[in-house]
């Protein structure tokens, strides 16, 4: 986890700056939270549909949501 926490910083600092200076801070703030707040609800919402037998398609929808924060960063 510490290895983690440790680009978090640079990877932070890399999408702040890629952005033009009118926006860097309401973008990337709004792109923050979205993930933040998913990745905090992420493992009640897994959890509540894996005991439905949906854990595949939950895991698979994490997923896109994943690639979707990624093509929104670039």
């Amino acid at each position: 986890m510490s290895t983690f926490l440790g680009f978090v910083t640079v990877i932070q600092t890399h999408l702040i700056l890629s952005h033009p200076d009118d926006i860097q801070r309401t973008r990337f703030g709004i792109l923050r939270t979205i993930s933040f707040t998913v990745g905090a609800m992420s493992p009640v919402l897994v959890g509540a549909a894996a005991d439905r037998g949906f854990f595949e398609e939950a895991f698979l929808a994490l997923a896109a949501l994943a690639v979707l924060t990624v093509l929104s960063a670039k």
